[in-house]
């Protein structure tokens, strides 16, 4: 065996044992405990819960079983997510990671950045694609509804460390279905192949700008707010809009409905004011 060749195995036989020791000695769960708790002292309305902390390469970290949540609402549950420095910002006053979060159905993707100054802050900006709304542990404990379709858009929020902060979001749902565990005017749920939505999110208020429902049985919009509350259900409700009921779904509440509501040959078109408070649990709603 000539020289060159023993060097190259002694170099590969030397990186193999640092990479075996990175494995074995990796502070996994040192790493875990400090991820949360900067998260936790950083944005204090977040809290997040990582299974497990393993090295990643190009340089990084893999995340197992992560757990977020809003203000004690889970928002996110992922099986693996990755967060890489950019080494182009290391060593300035902007501090930047990109990260890959994998759930069940889809992925959401984008980058985080922390400035520093006189005022810190604190930004993210992620794309989501194709989540599956049933897979969002908030939404599955809502009684009386069922809750499906697939979530795509654009989240930003910003902050600065230790305060509540701020974000914004356009989404859509596609291929969406609302099913009611107790039926409404003879309605056991509701089809929408598309809802596109627009939000502002502050310190405990979800602020509905703007709501378009495109649905198989009816089409509106809606807009107003909800203040945000743990457990989810009893969240505050003030919404109004206009519903535009397709022809066949009024044929079928002929039954159900004052006869000169639905007499109404424009209501298809004009709409129908209508107002929802109470709680997510418990709604109120009224025609105006």
């Amino acid at each position: 065996m000539g020289s060159i060749q023993k060097i190259f195995l002694y170099i590969a036989f030397t990186i193999i044992v640092a990479v075996a020791f990175l494995y074995l000695l990796f502070p996994s769960d040192t790493l875990r405990a400090y991820i949360e708790d900067q998260i936790q002292q950083s944005a204090p309305e977040f809290s997040v819960e990582i299974g497990k902390v393993t090295a990643a390469f190009p340089p990084g970290l893999d995340l197992a079983n992560v757990i977020c949540e809003y203000q004690a609402i889970p928002v996110v549950t992922a099986s693996r997510a990755t967060i890489r420095p950019s080494l182009l910002n290391i060593l300035g006053s902007k501090k930047v990671i990109d990260f890959d979060v994998i759930t069940s159905e889809g992925r959401i993707d984008g980058r985080g950045s922390m400035l520093e100054g006189k005022q810190t802050v604190l930004s993210l900006d992620a794309d989501i694609n194709q989540i599956a709304l049933e897979e969002i542990a908030g939404l599955r404990a809502i009684p009386d509804y069922i809750i499906s379709g697939l979530l795509s858009g654009n989240v930003t929020y910003k902050a600065t460390p230790g305060r509540s902060g701020s974000g914004s979001a356009e989404l859509l749902v596609t291929n969406a279905k609302l099913e009611l565990i107790n039926p409404v005017f003879g309605m056991e749920g509701f089809e929408f192949p598309s809802i596109e939505a627009q939000l502002n999110l502050s310190p405990r208020r979800l602020q509905l700008r703007r709501c378009n429902l495109k649905g198989n049985e009816i089409d509106g919009n809606i807009s107003g707010s909800v203040m945000l509350r743990s457990p989810l259900g009893q969240s505050r409700l003030n919404l109004s809009g206009v519903l535009r009921p397709h022809a066949e779904f009024m044929a079928r509440l002929q039954t159900s409905m004052p006869v000169g509501l639905l007499g109404n040959k424009n209501l298809g078109q004009k709409g129908l004011p209508f107002r929802v408070t109470g709680t997510i649990d418990r709604p109120g709603f009224a025609l105006r």
